[in-house]
């Protein structure tokens, strides 16, 4: 009588401890994978996009310096190549 307490007692932890294990997995599962992505979110958010980078300003100064003749590039330029 005594053994067939201490089996079932036995089996009984036995049980428990395996559903805690495969509760914990089921847990880790669900963490493992991100939420999905509806595909509509990349159409959606398409037609709201600007072309200008997010954070930069345009220098009007290099604006400037960009649209000179070459000739004043070579006139700039030149005492610097001299000097290195």
């Amino acid at each position: 009588m005594k053994k067939r307490l201490e089996r079932f007692l036995l089996a009984i932890l036995a049980g428990l401890f395996i559903f805690q294990l495969s509760s914990f997995r089921g847990q880790l599962s669900s963490q493992e994978y991100p939420a999905k992505r509806q595909i509509s979110d990349y159409l959606s958010s398409f037609l709201s996009r600007s072309t200008q980078p997010l954070g930069l300003k345009e220098d009007q100064k290099l604006r400037q310096l960009l649209y000179q003749a070459p000739v004043k590039w070579v006139i700039r330029a030149n005492p610097r190549h001299i000097l290195n």
